[in-house]
């Protein structure tokens, strides 16, 4: 039986699709082999990593009894066996640190000297149990180095489970021998232990019993000491052989895990198998029914073949066959018959398909004929028509074989009307193009006429423009016929286009004509046919394109015009919201530059100059920009500058009267936007003119900082959006204004306090009236800004006052001034405020031969005194404020101060004077109370006080000294006081004990005089003056310099004064003899500098008497 189409696709199919199974199982079963492979090796890494792993820790302990093997203590302990050793380094902290359970120490025989036992984290130290020791000393004859560097390592299985040991030979830090014995450290391979290592690999290891699967595959494997093991519940070990020290035992370390890459590699596998089985039956079901839709299709062509003679007889389309190569036209339908001109039998037996279409391809060309045959193709052409018109016409040719007859098959659509379309839409997208990238009016309307010029085959083309201010309609600009009358002006036309366009849009040859001859105007065009159309902007009517030529215009034109209007409106909206925003941002960045144009001075003249210039500058078609102002703290409102657009300077015309429209400005904060009348322009058609003027107050927190007067004779300058850009210009100058203002204010303020802080530092840095009254007046005439200033004092007689310091005057003008007392302060003193001055004759004659105008005087008053009066002059008038006179009061407060503290100073001078000299006094009386008590020597302290001083100043000592050196010297001896008279009078020579208590005398002058604190820096001399400069003097046997000089000096005057004088137990000696006695006596009892400079001043002494 004869099998169909159909039904053998579908077995073939199924054959198909079992091989693809059978092949994708294959491939799965192999890939689960591979995920078995990766896992096995990916242990089998992990237990090379875990035998590593036990192998270091060997390593650990042998670096540690390594450490402690070759150490002196560990070399003396075996010598000497103190346990001190052991007591001291091995406790069981130290041992925890070190990860040590076991020590053993033995001698150079091999006999056990120590065995400790350290069970981790226990505070305990035991001996080594003996069955462990026994087991551990088993393996001596392998632990007991035999040379001095080596060390021996590795497991020891005991009862309880395997030790890592580790031993060395003991000997010095020098690794030098002999052998003194061998050290032995053990750490047992406990639960501990193996936890410790498990963190280190970041999985769990333990120990393996023996008689386990896995335990038994490691020890059975003689070629390596780790194996694999699968273990069931889908399980996988990893095990590793360790030997012990003699190789004769093992033990087996490892780990257990999950198969899961296994696990994970089957389960993917199954799932691909599975979404493999789903895909692929739902791929041989699809096949299948596209086979059955195929087969379908294949009936329906045989159906649909027996219908197409009698579709392309009746179809509209026009359908013509001709044969292949000779191209001639075989069949035509009656479309094809009707569109050509020709009869049936006329076209099929004189015509080939070549006369009748405009054919680039060559369809005698065996190689068209095949890419025909594959592809068939379609272009756009013309067909040529019997009355010699042309058609334009979609063609799509097919090659097919009939019935083994080579022919080609066109069929062929009328697109006239779509070409029409296509030619209109092609024109509007290039004008479109074209237009996108201008930016301007003058560059869009040229491009704009050439476009439709050459679309409608024009002889000219114009763009009309209505004025909006006027009626009048003027040619903006032409091409061809009408270029000559390229802005030319068409007056009160606008009215009635305006009229027309209200309800047509497209404007007619007739309306066009009618409109001419009704305001009689004579075109220098001759007029053919017309075509226009209006043209809007929100709206409104601006102009019309208008399009002349010879041919009339169609239905289509219009469309095309109605286009273009729609075109032409949008590309001016556009353009002109181009230049609306290029304006605006200028001027945005013409507003942020004034801003900072105005931010970068502080000086208020400067910042009226420049915001009038930038205005005039920034915006076009301004006449003139002034600015008022409030003037602080008058309140007098101001006309500050005006300037016009050509720099030419602005001024009220009555400088004493504020506009009205400012006072509004300024009171009430408002913008005002005032229109006035201009003279009407020169052309008929212009009505008159209106110039405005803007009032702009700039404010800054509800408080108005100027008000701008800006004028332009432009009725049309002010828009909205401009007087919103003024008015941001308006808010920064309110801002620079407000600057300006706060910087002044601050200036001022900080002169002011820069002007009491030299008035204070005059005060304390200095106790000269003169300076002090200069600084005050010089602050008084810089911070009131006057041109003289007076300060008024009390006479010495105190019945009149004087002038006691003038600035800005001339001294002849006030030196000689006097004014009686009870008079001048009655009227001076009132108050403490700062009033006008009344003068009396001599300040008025001054005043009017100084020119000046007026004055001002405040008091001087301190603690409610008056101690005086300050008078200010200035050759014009003042205006005080409330700042200017608080000013006035504060510096009158300060000169009260200062003058005050002045006074205060000198009543302390006087005082501290006259304390010094009753000091002074009083210790001349202690001085001469002694010389009375000891008649020897009378006059003694005061000729060598008033020596010594002078030898101190010819030596260079300050001169704040001498005072102190004065007072040391008249009490030099001031200790003496508590001497006995029986020592202190005694006419013969002192004894030994005697002379004890007379040494007493320089500790007695300090407990004297401690308490007295004025006479501390005196206490040099009466506590030193005895010390001799080789260190043999009393009372401290002080020696060289670090006796005072005072002292060192004094020592030389006192003893020239001694031996000058007479004495009870001997005459004095002649001068002669003294000077040398002195000069041996250099460098042993007296300084030798201060001899030579007691030399060098007698000397002079000598020269000068």
């Amino acid at each position: 039986m004869k099998l169909s189409f159909e039904r053998r696709s579908l077995i073939l199919i199924f054959l198909l699709l079992i091989l693809i199974f059978a092949a994708v199982g294959l491939n799965a079963h192999r890939l689960l082999d591979d995920f078995r492979f990766l896992e096995n090796h990916a242990v089998a890494q992990d237990t090379v990593r875990v035998e590593k792993a036990i192998h270091e820790e060997l390593n650990r302990l042998s670096i540690t009894v390594g450490d402690y093997a070759a150490w002196d203590d560990t070399c003396e302990y075996l010598e000497t066996r103190n346990n001190a050793y052991i007591d001291v380094n091995y406790i069981p902290v130290s041992l925890d640190n070190l990860g040590i359970n076991y020590l053993l120490i033995l001698d150079r025989n091999g006999d056990v000297v120590k065995s400790i036992y350290h069970r981790s984290g226990d505070s305990k130290l035991t001996a080594i149990p003996e069955d462990t020791l026994s087991v551990i000393l088993s393996h001596k004859a392998y632990l007991v180095a035999g040379d001095i560097t080596s060390v021996r390592a590795g497991y020891v299985i005991l009862p309880d489970g395997p030790v890592a040991l580790a031993a060395r030979a003991v000997v010095d830090s020098n690794l030098q021998g002999p052998i003194r014995g061998t050290m032995i450290m053990g750490r047992p391979l406990n639960e501990d232990h193996l936890a410790e290592l498990s963190d280190d690999l970041l999985f769990n290891i333990h120990l393996v019993p023996a008689g386990l699967p896995e335990s038994e595959a490691v020890l059975n494997n003689v070629v390596r000491t780790f194996a694999v093991t699968d273990l069931p519940e889908n399980q996988i070990a990893g095990t590793v052989r360790i030997a012990d020290l003699d190789n004769s035992e093992n033990f087996v370390v490892g780990f257990t895990r999950l198969r899961t890459i296994y696990a994970d590699g089957m389960q993917a596998t199954t799932m691909f198998l599975a979404v493999f089985a789903v895909c692929g039956s739902m791929a041989a079901i699809i096949v299948c029914l596209l086979i059955q839709r195929l087969a379908r299709a294949i009936r329906r062509q045989r159906s649909s073949d027996q219908y197409f003679s009698l579709l392309a007889k009746n179809s509209r389309e026009i359908i013509v066959f001709t044969n292949y190569p000779g191209l001639t036209i075989i069949e035509a339908n009656q479309a094809a018959v009707k569109t050509f001109g020709f009869s049936r039998e006329h076209l099929m037996e004189n015509h080939h398909i070549n006369d009748l279409l405009e054919l680039s391809l060559d369809l005698r060309d065996a190689e068209t004929w095949q890419r025909l045959q594959q592809n068939g193709a379609t272009f756009n052409t013309m067909l040529l028509r019997d009355d010699g018109s042309r058609l334009p016409v979609a063609v799509y040719v097919e090659a097919v074989q009939n019935e083994g007859n080579p022919i080609y098959t066109f069929l062929m659509r009328d697109i006239s009307d779509r070409a029409e379309r296509e030619r209109v839409i092609e024109g509007l997208n290039q004008i479109s193009n074209s237009l996108r990238t201008t930016i301007s009016v003058q560059e869009s309307v040229p491009i704009l006429l050439e476009w439709v010029h050459q679309m409608f085959q024009a002889d000219a083309t114009a763009l009309m423009l209505k004025d909006p201010r006027s009626e009048r309609v003027y040619l903006y600009q032409a091409t061809g016929d009408w270029i000559p009358d390229h802005g030319r002006t068409f007056a009160k036309m606008g009215i009635r286009l305006e009229d027309y366009f209200r309800d047509h849009k497209i404007v007619t040859t007739d309306v066009i004509t009618a409109i001419l001859d009704i305001q009689q105007i004579q075109p220098t065009f001759e007029v053919h046919e017309f075509g226009g159309v209006r043209i809007l902007h929100e709206n409104r009517l601006i102009g019309a394109l208008l399009v002349g030529r010879k041919t009339p215009f169609s239905h289509s034109d219009d469309l095309l015009l109605e286009s273009l209007a729609d075109l032409t409106s949008n590309t001016m909206r556009r353009v002109s919201l181009f230049e609306q925003t290029r304006e605006y941002a200028r001027q945005i960045e013409a507003v942020e530059a004034i801003g900072r144009t105005l931010a970068e001075t502080l000086d208020l003249n400067e910042i009226h100059l420049r915001l009038v210039e930038s205005l005039l500058a920034t915006f076009d078609g301004l006449e003139s920009v002034s600015i008022w102002q409030r003037r602080l703290p008058t309140g007098k409102i101001e006309h500050v500058l005006g300037l016009r657009y050509d720099g030419f300077s602005l001024s009220p015309e009555d400088p004493g009267v504020v506009p009205p429209a400012i006072l509004k400005g300024l009171e009430t904060q408002e913008i005002q936007l005032i229109e006035e009348p201009l003279p009407a322009a020169s052309d008929s058609f212009e009505a008159a003119r209106r110039g405005s003027t803007l009032i702009l107050p700039a404010q800054r927190n509800d408080t108005v900082m100027a008000v701008l007067e800006i004028h332009s004779l432009d009725g049309q300058c002010f828009t909205a959006e401009r007087i919103d850009m003024m008015g941001l210009v308006a808010s920064s100058a309110a801002i620079a204004y407000e600057n300006a203002l706060l910087y002044a204010e601050v200036e001022k303020r900080l002169s002011q306090l820069q002007s009491l802080r030299e008035i204070d530092t005059a005060i304390v840095s200095t106790f000269n009236e003169g300076d002090v009254l200069n600084v005050l007046l010089e602050q008084f005439r810089k911070q009131l800004n006057v041109d003289a200033a007076v300060i008024w004092l009390p006479a010495a007689n105190n019945h009149h006052l004087e002038v006691a310091q003038a600035n800005g005057l001339p001294s002849e003008n006030a030196i000689t001034w006097g004014i009686d007392i009870d008079d001048s302060l009655r009227k001076k003193v009132k108050t403490f405020q700062a009033q006008p001055v009344v003068p009396g004759d001599v300040e008025a004659a001054w005043m009017e031969k100084c020119a000046y105008q007026c004055g001002y005087s405040a008091p001087l008053i301190a603690q409610g005194e008056p101690l005086g009066a300050v008078e200010v002059f200035n050759r014009q008038e003042i205006a005080p404020d409330t700042d200017w006179a608080r000013m006035f009061e504060t510096l009158a407060r300060q000169g009260a101060v200062a003058l005050s503290t002045l006074s205060m100073f000198k009543n302390l001078q006087r005082k501290n004077r006259d304390l010094v000299e009753a000091y002074n006094a009083t210790i001349e009386g202690w001085a001469r109370a002694l010389d009375m008590r000891d008649h020897e020597t009378r006059g003694h302290s005061l000729r060598v006080a008033d020596m010594t001083v002078e030898l101190a100043r010819f030596m260079g000592v300050p001169e704040e000294e001498m005072e102190h050196i004065h007072r040391g010297a008249l009490l030099h001896d001031i200790g003496k006081m508590g001497i006995p008279d029986s020592i202190l009078l005694k006419p013969g020579s002192l004894d030994e004990q005697e002379w004890e208590t007379m040494r007493l005398h320089p500790d007695l002058a300090g407990e004297f005089l401690k308490d007295i604190g004025f006479l501390h820096n005196a206490m040099d001399i009466p506590l030193y003056h005895h010390e001799w400069w080789n260190g043999e003097g009393y009372p401290r046997r002080l020696s060289g310099e670090e006796i005072p000089l005072a002292a060192r000096i004094f020592a030389v005057i006192d003893v020239w004064d001694a031996l000058s004088t007479d004495r009870i137990y001997r005459v004095a000696w002649p001068r002669d003899a003294v000077l040398p006695y002195i000069l041996s006596q250099s460098g042993t009892h007296f300084d030798p500098r201060v001899v030579e400079m007691f030399m060098l001043y007698m000397q002079q002494y000598d020269e000068a008497a």
